[in-house]
């Protein structure tokens, strides 16, 4: 089937003498849509001919009415400038998280040809708003409507003056060149050329529309759509604006309207997927099979591109890229971002210090480490991050690295204090080594946007060198719109089997194999609604766009492209997977399913099952699974290092957590933080009560309810005493110091528990008492440990007691008699009760020796196990062990230890990675699993 581009060519080309083609002026859509149909009109003639004058349309607006086209850095410049004459304390900052807001109005407005802008602008002032909402004329607004209704009145002073300024330097931006040429039709009427085509444009802008109906009253013009009966017979919104254009007849005969999508035969394959990983895999499968078609890959989320690019080239098939990215995308923005960060951080400070975390997401950001490692080599590199790691500092100066003698111009720009054209330079130092060493391991992709980078920061400098005032914190905003908005267009050899585009890059174009990604709802039609300050009443009276009409913009699309290709593959995400929320398949989809096949029953429509097939040492899936090669280090760690109450918590939660943890011993390298975390949390609050309890355990003194009162007294002094031990976390202000004044509430209201619950007076026996037991199991003499927190005596017996930062509750602890006790003990969320039953086992077995040491008889009935949950003081949590008998717990963890004991001693099981996912959220490995 030939492609739109060809017949368009095909019937411009046999309308016309051969000789009289380079009088013709040929307008498409876009860059890429040129190059098809010149491709397409050359092979039309076996002998050479002069060609008409082929172009985009934005590119033959701008050489129509010869103007320059800013960048939008320069027109921020300028709209500021105007706006700071006309209010002066409007700050950079503040102006730059609303201008390009501003910028795209601007631009609707003259697209849209508003006959006369400042009407739309006093549409929205106060006066208007008192007649149009029907409020009495003493109605008072409130200052913020005032502001808000002021701001229009300075907006509209800026239009006019921006207009008056760039027509005067012969500068636009795009939606005003296109106004001007609408509205000066004398630019366009010429004796070069005799006729204009417009081809496979389709919802016009009002200037646009007055363009062509300009060139169709001269009888000059001739528009070629493509289009199809499916839309434009119905009330389908892909032919909206189309059908529209068709009725007028001003745009003279209507050609292109064929019948594709109700006669031809059409392979629809959708494809239901659970996450991106499994997307990725099936695209490479997709591309393969299509390798000797014309394929297109739609990519509709653009966070999904570089992933794509990274499976693509697998294929060894020439593939041609065609989109849009943010400047963000790049590794070089995050260096940028750092660099900023320091320079800002420094400008109030007289100490030139980054924090550690800065310096990890220096040393580690792709980019710079590699600058960093060519010039001072990968060894000193590799020793640069030994010392780090071993200096465990908080902050560092450049002093430092001078006294490591690891001394490194790159790095020494990040301690720089100095204006932001000082941060300029330091950042076009670092681009500089970048280009030094082009052909090393960095993606082509990077040197597009640094030389993106290295433009926008020369413009900028040069704007500051003009005397432009430009804060740190300003200069920061802008940087922060460049990496946001600026989009780099990435183009390649456009004449490959494969091409990777975003949807607006498949305009004109025909594809044999369309594949769409992610095609969610929310993807397309895109939810992302571009902001604007006129409301959807002030837009639809002065003849804006409106949300509706993207709606139907991308309709077109997406239907124009399904016209001529034979096979179809739709991907939608499920949103199966936790981390991906709710995900719907496109209503596109849906009007393929239950419209067009009904339309036409030559399109089949299938829903493929995708198959993973997995080795025999995967049989769960995705899930990681490890084979157990030798017993040897498993049987060296129960024999010496033993079980612990937390490592069968591990093992029972996640088998290949407690293999990684416990048998290889992989250690979670600690972080340096600013903030004090959980386990410095539960520290500081286990140590304040071991310091104020170990007297008392030194004395042997009995503790009465006047010794609880001082103990409570003294929680401030032991707090003051351990800050100054942890003296890399500042406890004066910020997060600290409030979680530290928490600590102290907790410890109090426990003093304050214990208080009233005291029935007399009691002994402290032990304090992170450590006991051990040698138990006989599998041919292997396991050790089992613990280390009780505190035991104490009492009246009534000995109290064991477990201190718990977190919260526990009374459920926690819960047992039917019902159930075996044994089978309760090996439940993965019973580690609390776990925890304690097996304190009473190791009581029980270091019996002897413990009566040797207290000076007593412990009589085990008689044994109170008892929990402080410093998050749930209220509750008295304690384990009942009267449900049961001794001889019957004494079993259960026989039982418990004989099971896991078996169960790591044969090559027989795996260590496999736990299907609970809410075990992976505070996991030291999640990062190794990549689970969530």
């Amino acid at each position: 089937m030939q492609s739109f581009l060809e017949l368009a060519a095909k019937s411009i080309f046999e309308s016309h003498n051969k000789n009289d083609l380079q009088n013709l002026q040929v307008i498409l859509p876009s860059r890429r849509a040129v190059f098809f149909f010149k491709k397409a009109l050359s092979e039309l003639s076996e002998s050479p001919f002069f060609a008409p004058k082929i172009e985009s349309i934005d590119d033959f607006i701008l050489r129509t009415a010869d103007f320059t086209t800013l960048d939008n850095v320069d027109l921020y410049f300028e709209i500021y400038g105007i706006l700071s004459k006309i209010d002066p304390s409007q700050s950079f900052e503040k102006f730059m998280s609303w201008v390009p807001t501003l910028l795209k109005d601007f631009e609707n407005i003259d697209f849209s040809l508003v006959e006369n802008p400042h009407l739309l602008f006093k549409y929205m002032s106060e006066a208007d708003a008192l007649s149009r909402w029907e409020l009495d004329n003493d109605y008072v607004f409130t200052p913020n409507a005032q502001s808000y209704f002021s701001f229009f009145d300075r907006i509209s002073e800026v239009y006019e003056k921006l207009n008056e300024k760039l027509l005067k330097d012969k500068k636009c931006y795009r939606g005003m060149v296109y106004r001007k040429v609408a509205e000066n039709p004398d630019w366009l009427i010429s004796n070069e050329i005799k006729k204009y085509y417009f081809v496979g444009l389709n919802a016009l802008s009002k200037s646009e529309e007055k363009i062509i109906e300009t060139l169709e009253k001269a009888n000059m013009s001739e528009c070629i759509w493509d289009t199809d009966d499916f839309y434009m017979n119905s009330q389908n919104k892909a032919g909206k604006k189309l059908r529209g254009y068709k009725k007028s007849g001003k745009f003279g005969k209507w050609n292109f309207q064929n019948n594709h999508l109700k006669n031809s035969e059409k392979k629809v394959r959708i494809f239901e997927l659970n996450n991106d990983s499994l997307q990725s895999k099936l695209i490479y499968n997709l591309a393969q099979e299509a390798r000797n078609q014309r394929h297109v890959i739609v990519v509709l989320d653009e966070n999904q591109f570089l992933p794509l690019l990274l499976n693509i080239p697998a294929l060894q098939l020439p593939f041609n890229i065609s989109i849009g990215l943010p400047i963000s995308s790049s590794h070089f923005s995050e260096v940028l971002r750092l660099l900023i960060g320091c320079y800002q951080n420094h400008e109030h400070n007289d100490d030139l210090k980054i924090h550690n975390s800065v310096l990890s997401k220096i040393s580690d950001n792709q980019i710079f480490k590699s600058l960093i490692i060519n010039e001072i080599s990968l060894d000193k590199f590799e020793l640069l991050h030994t010392k780090i790691r071993a200096s465990k500092k908080l902050f560092y100066d450049y002093n430092w690295f001078i006294n490591q003698g690891l001394s490194c111009d790159l790095l020494q720009n990040f301690f720089r204090k100095g204006s932001a054209l000082d941060c300029i330079e330091s950042l076009e130092f670092i681009l500089g080594k970048f280009f030094d060493i082009q052909g090393s391991d960095f993606s082509d992709i990077e040197y597009v946007f640094a030389n993106v980078l290295k433009n926008k920061l020369n413009l900028i400098k040069e704007k500051l060198r003009l005397g432009i005032a430009l804060n740190l914190k300003s200069f920061s905003a802008l940087i922060e719109d460049l990496l946001k908005n600026e989009r780099v267009p990435f183009e390649g050899d456009s004449d490959t089997p494969l091409q990777i585009m975003s949807m607006l890059e498949t305009r004109c174009l025909d594809f044999e194999c369309v594949t769409i990604l992610s095609f969610n709802e929310g993807n397309l039609p895109s939810t992302k609604k571009t902001n604007s300050f006129f409301p959807f009443d002030a837009c639809k009276i002065f003849g804006l766009p409106l949300y509706s009409d993207q709606d139907a913009i991308m309709a077109y699309h997406f239907f124009r492209l399904m016209q001529r290709a034979q096979t179809l593959n739709f991907l939608y995400l499920n949103g199966a997977s936790e981390a991906l929320g709710n995900k719907e398949k496109s209503r596109f989809i849906r009007q393929v399913e239950e419209e067009l096949c009904i339309y036409n029953p030559k399109i089949k429509v299938s829903y493929p099952s995708i198959n993973i097939k997995h080795s025999e040492n995967n049989k769960s899936g995705s899930d990681i699974i490890v084979k157990k090669e030798s017993l040897l280090q498993i049987t060296d760690f129960l024999v010496n290092k033993g079980l612990s109450a937390s490592s069968i918590n591990d093992y029972l939660s996640c088998s290949l957590r407690f293999y990684w943890k416990y048998i290889l011993k992989i250690k979670n390298e600690d972080e340096l933080k600013s903030q004090i975390g959980t386990d410095v949390f539960g520290t500081i609050v286990h140590k304040v009560l071991e310091n104020l309890d170990k007297p008392y355990l030194d004395s042997k003194n009995p503790i009465d309810k006047e010794v609880l009162q001082n103990q409570k007294n003294e929680v401030e002094n032991q707090l003051s005493l351990i800050k100054n031990e942890h003296k890399s976390f500042d406890f004066d202000s910020g997060m600290n110091l409030i979680l530290i004044s928490v600590v102290k509430k907790i410890i109090e209201k426990y003093f304050h528990k214990r208080e009233s619950e005291f029935v007399g007076n009691f002994k402290i026996l032990g304090i992170e008492k450590e006991l051990t037991s040698i138990q006989a199991i599998s041919n292997v003499e396991l050790k089992l440990k613990g280390v009780i927190d505190k035991i104490e005596l009492h009246p009534f017996g000995l109290r064991i007691i477990d201190y718990k930062t977190g919260k526990v509750e009374l459920k926690d602890l819960h047992l039917d008699k019902e159930n075996d006790l044994a089978e309760t003990l090996l439940n993965s969320e019973k580690s609390k009760l776990r925890q304690l039953i097996i304190y009473y086992f190791l009581i029980f077995s270091n019996k002897t020796i413990m009566e040797k040491d207290f000076g007593l008889k412990i009589i085990l009935e008689d044994l109170q196990l008892v929990i402080y949950s410093f998050r749930n003081l209220g509750a008295d949590i304690s384990f009942n062990k009267n449900m049961f008998t001794h001889n019957e717990i004494i079993e259960a963890v026989n039982l418990l230890l004989t099971k896991i004991v078996s169960e790591l001693l044969t090559t027989e099981t795996c260590f496999v990675q736990t299907q609970d996912k809410n075990q992976c959220k505070y996991c030291d490995f999640i990062n190794v699993c990549q689970r969530n």
